[in-house]
């Protein structure tokens, strides 16, 4: 009886320094997973930030461009319109860093599907708005030669050929007022920033209080039609709840940008 007690404390023993042994490895490796997914977001929130330094470096060497050369090209045609001289029209678009956001932060999945569709969304805006530069500034470059073109040909007069290049400049000048610097960099900046405040919260939260204050999975409903109600607004819910942070964080922001970006609601 002895000996059989003796051995069962054995194995007793035994399986209680294995299973203590793989619960520190589970809470090891649960500690380390939840470092890393810290250090991820940290960065990402990092790099967001940098790229906003980027767009407002950005807006400002468009703005110097159309307040400086551009308009000066403009208001020397306008001085010269009625002389017999053809105007040819020198200047060049300014150089832009815009390199698009690096679709590799989608794969540092960051445990929520708002932030995650917060980064799709400012990674295929800053896609979208380096394509849109690129062919604005081809249009820009296609206009001075034609009007080069045009000079060469003499097929219209001083005057008229002036006239012409003085109207594609000032279209020119009025859609990259309206179109970049009053509707697409605002958005951008605005997208950057609620992608940037998100993953904020997200790292200060924790991913488990995250998902406590706004997955469905620890919240009551009275039935499944109020649950997928719940689910549904989900986004918007969360957007609601960050509106102050985005709003703070965009006051700040604004102050890079020389003049101000026109307010964004959130």
């Amino acid at each position: 009886m002895i000996t059989f007690l003796d051995h069962w404390q054995t194995l007793i023993g035994s399986m209680i320094g294995a299973a203590s042994a793989f619960l520190l490895w589970v809470i090891a490796e649960s500690y380390r997973q939840i470092s890393e997914r810290k250090e991820r977001l940290i960065s990402i929130e990092k790099f967001l930030g940098i790229h906003t330094l980027l767009v407002a470096d950005t807006y400002q060497a468009i703005v110097e461009f159309l307040n400086g050369r551009l308009t000066g090209l403009i208001n020397n045609i306008e001085e010269n319109i009625s002389t017999a001289s053809y105007h040819v029209g020198i200047t060049f678009f300014p150089i832009l860093s815009l390199e698009p956001l690096d679709s590799n932060i989608l794969n540092l999945h960051t445990g929520s599907g708002y932030v995650d569709t917060k980064l799709l969304v400012v990674i295929k805006r800053s896609r979208d708005f380096r394509d849109m530069i690129e062919d604005i500034k081809r249009q820009f470059e296609t206009t001075l030669s034609n009007n080069r073109e045009l000079v060469l040909s003499e097929s219209n007069s001083a005057q008229e050929q002036k006239q012409q290049f003085l109207e594609q400049l000032k279209q020119f000048k009025l859609v990259m007022n309206q179109e970049i610097l009053e509707n697409n960099i605002p958005l951008c900046v605005k997208e950057l920033i609620q992608a940037q405040v998100s993953i904020k919260e997200l790292t200060k939260k924790r991913l488990w209080r995250w998902k406590l204050k706004f997955n469905s999975s620890f919240k009551y409903f009275r039935d499944k039609k109020q649950m997928d109600l719940y689910i549904k607004n989900t986004h918007e819910r969360i957007d609601s709840y960050l509106k102050e942070k985005f709003t703070n964080r965009f006051k700040e922001v604004n102050t890079e940008f020389k003049p101000r970006l026109r307010e964004q609601s959130f």
